[in-house]
């Protein structure tokens, strides 16, 4: 469990202040995918980095179970090893300031993988994964079996010996992500660390990714400006804003029931729903005053429910279809449509309340 307390960052420069994070409060489950999602600017590498303390936030607390709690104030760090409770029931975990060694553990702790690989370019690819163990205490032997087994891991045994300069993006981020399982952290942190491949390759790391965390019980936090990266692999997604969280919840609820405008922006960008406002510009001339356009969308509890028919025969009205999907998300249905519906102005609207009484999401478009 990693649980994040009124974090807080400001950037200061002689040309001004830029706060980067503002009040975070965050609560990710031992196992899960965790996204973490905002356009540039939205304060969500800047969060990511506070969370092995890459960065110093200026003020808030940092819970990492099996670690312990770290205290910013001011700038300043303190650390409570995880509470222990003693004979008499009182709570044995001391404070104290946080020092280089808490931080090397807190860093086992938790891996992290970047947009750029971040590879040393003269260094093989075994090389590469070696370093973090150099100053362990392990013998070469050990080092060697144990990049064997994450090569193998990340399916990268053959390029043992190639440099960086002879491998593809998407090679590169599978030597990356070795690099940062080295030391056996529980949690895996990835900064974007799929915006700077092709999309067959994006799609092989994601797919990398839950099998890790299936396989080791890793907690992963997933950094990123695409939705569709949120929607293939995650369990939970928070939406980040001028460096707060404006929402947080499972993928199927946020992608069902959006309540901020701007997560409604990034789960129109990632269906085809999202493609009636370019056309709604484009085109105005099918609209007629007898016609109103609707955006629906089917969640779980009425996705298998011929509700456009019931509705077209119950109200007397005619419903035509624009666009239409169906995805599973979580194992669980999601549909959307967009239509027009003609009739008479009250009948449009008792159509469209009857849709939002059968739990469908209603918006209207345009009215004729």
């Amino acid at each position: 469990m990693i649980e994040l307390k009124d974090l807080s960052k400001t950037y200061r420069s002689p040309e001004g202040e830029v706060v980067a994070l503002e009040g975070v409060n965050l609560r990710v489950e031992e196992g899960q995918i965790y996204g973490i999602v905002g356009y540039s600017g939205a304060g969500k590498s800047t969060l990511v980095r506070c969370l092995n303390l890459l960065e110093t936030p200026d003020a808030g607390c940092i819970t990492v179970e099996g670690f312990g709690t770290v205290r910013i104030s001011q700038g300043r760090c303190f650390f409570r090893p995880e509470s222990t409770i003693g004979d008499a029931g009182e709570n044995t975990g001391m404070e104290t300031r946080l020092t280089e060694k808490h931080l090397k553990a807190l860093r086992r702790d938790v891996g992290m993988i970047f947009q750029h690989f971040n590879l040393l370019d003269r260094s093989t690819v075994f090389e590469n994964v070696a370093y973090p163990l150099k100053y362990t205490g392990r013998s070469k032997a050990q080092i060697r079996a144990r990049v064997l087994e994450l090569l193998k891991l990340v399916d990268l045994s053959e390029k043992v010996n190639a440099y960086p300069s002879e491998l593809s993006g998407g090679q590169k981020q599978r030597v990356a992500i070795a690099r940062a399982l080295a030391n056996s952290p529980r949690i895996l942190l990835s900064d974007e660390a799929t915006s700077a491949l092709d999309p067959e390759a994006t799609e092989s790391i994601l797919k990398l990714l839950q099998e890790l965390n299936r396989k080791l019980h890793l907690t992963v936090i997933l950094i990123t400006h695409e939705m569709a990266v949120v929607k293939a692999v995650c369990d939970r997604v928070a939406v980040m804003e001028q460096g707060r969280i404006v929402e947080e919840g499972s993928v199927y609820e946020v992608f069902s029931h959006p309540r901020q405008p701007i997560t409604d922006r990034f789960v129109g960008s990632t269906s085809g729903l999202g493609r009636i406002n370019a056309l709604m510009k484009q085109n105005l001339d099918f609209i007629t005053p007898d016609d109103t356009v609707i955006k629906c969308v089917f969640s779980e509890e009425s996705v298998g429910e011929a509700l456009v028919s019931d509705v077209s025969r119950r109200f007397g009205v005619n419903m035509n279809i624009f666009l239409g999907s169906v995805e599973i998300l979580q194992g669980k249905p999601l549909g959307g449509l967009v239509l027009k519906v003609e009739g008479p102005p009250e009948k449009r609207l008792a159509a469209i309340e009857y849709l939002r009484q059968h739990n469908v999401r209603v918006e209207v478009i345009e009215h004729g």
